[in-house]
């Protein structure tokens, strides 16, 4: 339906060939009726037009503190990688993280039959961490110099296995569009 409707021009700016100024295009001038063709969709349980962000604040020189002095040590990498989870402190209870642990213990908790698609750009799936439910790229390319993609997706859902990173919710099935050419 939704793209029966994009092919027929009632979503002008939103193509199979949309570029990062078209994908924007779409969201300054459409959102609110691309959010409400999507939720008619029987197979989508939810769509919104994410708010504007805000600028950080700039700290002045003399206010910003030293998180750690901690120096990087000059041995050669290990062999294989380690355990990184616990240094995923968004993993953790608020006010750092938003309680992944405790969520993990219940029913459904990991992701289990959820599916993502996460709009953006530069995955790499045969990174270690991205080999169980990674299911590719739905719309455009994965090719990235950056790796943006990467990094995200082990933070939503970077497999459950005993090293590298460890997913928000391990379990989902995640899927990828290319949000910017």
């Amino acid at each position: 339906m939704l793209l029966n409707r994009v092919r027929a021009g009632f979503f002008p700016a939103f193509t199979k060939h949309s570029t990062c100024r078209t994908a924007w295009d779409v969201r300054r001038n459409i959102p609110t009726t691309l959010c409400k063709a999507l939720c008619e969709l029987d197979f989508v349980d939810g769509a919104y037009v994410k708010p504007a962000g805000e600028p950080p604040e700039v700290l002045v020189e003399d206010t910003i503190e030293t998180v750690n002095d901690m120096l990087p040590i000059g041995d050669e990498a290990p062999p294989a990688t380690a355990n990184l989870s616990t240094r995923q402190g968004y993993l953790d209870p608020a006010p750092g993280g938003i309680d992944a642990r405790y969520a993990w213990t219940i029913a459904g908790g990991r992701g289990a039959g959820i599916r993502i698609i996460d709009c953006e750009w530069g995955w790499r799936f045969t990174h270690e961490d991205l080999l169980q439910n990674q299911m590719g790229v739905v719309f455009g390319s994965s090719s990235s110099s950056d790796n943006h993609g990467t990094a995200v997706l082990g933070e939503i859902s970077g497999d459950r296995n005993a090293f590298g990173v460890l997913g928000i919710a391990p379990d989902a099935i995640s899927r990828c569009c290319l949000f910017c050419e």
